[in-house]
């Protein structure tokens, strides 16, 4: 295996021939041309693929041209790159394997007609590694049935050991570790066994959550629009985001907060943050910064036009997004024909 992995590195690592050559002679890069026989015609995949062909083809290096490319740019279809072939078929066995074929393999073929070159590969993906057990350690109690931190863990049990599906569940459980307080948790380290003779893999992931957070203080910045002076105070906006001290913290109330400031129209600009870093453990408190750049709230527009049967008319109107305080709305319109 090691051998196997020492001789990917020298592929992946040595110079693309066919490819633009850079250093050359003037400072500039040279493409190498070639004649319509060596270009790629096609790319087919053969064998038992087990994942979508267009994730496979999203992974390849080498490309077929697209049916416009053939009809109307010829020449600027690639040359086929038989090393950047055999790093592809390497790209497509990883893939595989990451995905729970843990013994899979392709192999790439080169066939070459006048009118281009059909690359091949065939995948030959072996058997499938299953999650047998899911071992948690350290996660709290958070959430109630499906909607607990560990839920999309334990629901990998007996499926494909993919490790996209476990990364996603592992950002599923921190998502929900964020909105029960515990903003300083750490992403857990996640350990698989595979037993290659069963086809069986023993899951294990350990998390540190730290301990729940409660916000502490709630300071707030508004920044007037230049020229003039704020017209609105620290309380109101401290009043809509509904960030109030003493309550846990929640990563979804802290973007709930800065959406609710933006759609109430009033600033150009809105920015939730931390003053206590994330990675301090002293305490279990958070202080937050709430910083607003206001917006010009009032806007008048008017016009005139000419019509046929309305002869000259006019329409105006004035619209103030601040009236009376902050989020509330008020617009006036008047509209005037055959003056």
């Amino acid at each position: 295996r090691c051998v196997a992995l020492a001789a990917g590195a020298l592929l992946l690592a040595a110079p693309r021939p066919g490819q633009a050559q850079r250093g050359a002679p003037g400072g500039g890069s040279r493409v190498v041309r070639c004649a319509p026989a060596q270009r790629v015609r096609a790319v087919r995949f053969d064998g038992a693929p087990q994942l979508d062909r267009t994730l496979l083809a999203s992974r390849l290096v080498t490309q077929a041209p697209a049916f416009l490319s053939r009809l109307l740019r010829p020449a600027a279809i690639p040359c086929v790159d038989s090393l950047e072939v055999r790093r592809d078929a390497l790209r497509l066995a990883v893939l595989h394997r990451q995905a729970g074929w843990y013994r899979a393999g392709v192999t790439a073929a080169l066939e070459r007609a006048p009118g281009g070159v059909t690359v091949r590969f065939t995948v030959t993906p072996g058997p499938v590694a299953r999650v047998d057990s899911v071992t948690i350690t350290g996660l709290p109690v958070v959430g109630t049935g499906r909607r607990r931190a560990e839920a999309r863990l334990l629901a990998l049990r007996g499926e494909r050991y993919d490790r996209a599906l476990v990364e996603q569940a592992i950002d599923t459980a921190m998502a929900r570790l964020g909105n029960a307080g515990y903003a300083r948790a750490r992403r857990p380290v996640a350990t698989a066994r595979l037993d290659s003779a069963t086809a069986r893999v023993a899951l294990t992931v350990a998390f540190d959550p730290g301990v729940p957070l409660r916000i502490s203080a709630v300071q707030v910045e508004v920044e007037p629009v230049p020229g003039t002076r704020a017209r609105v105070s620290p309380a109101a906006v401290q009043r809509l985001a509904r960030l109030v001290p003493g309550r846990p913290y929640q990563a979804d109330a802290v973007l709930e907060a800065q959406r609710r400031l933006y759609r109430s129209e009033g600033f150009r600009l809105v920015v939730v943050d931390t003053l206590t870093p994330l990675t301090a453990r002293r305490d279990s408190t958070l202080e937050l910064r709430i910083a607003v750049a206001e917006a010009r709230t009032r806007s008048a527009r008017a016009g005139v036009g000419w019509a046929t049967q309305d002869c000259l008319r006019a329409q105006g109107r004035v619209l103030d997004r601040g009236f009376l305080g902050l989020g509330r709305r008020v617009e006036l319109s008047v509209r005037a024909s055959k003056v």
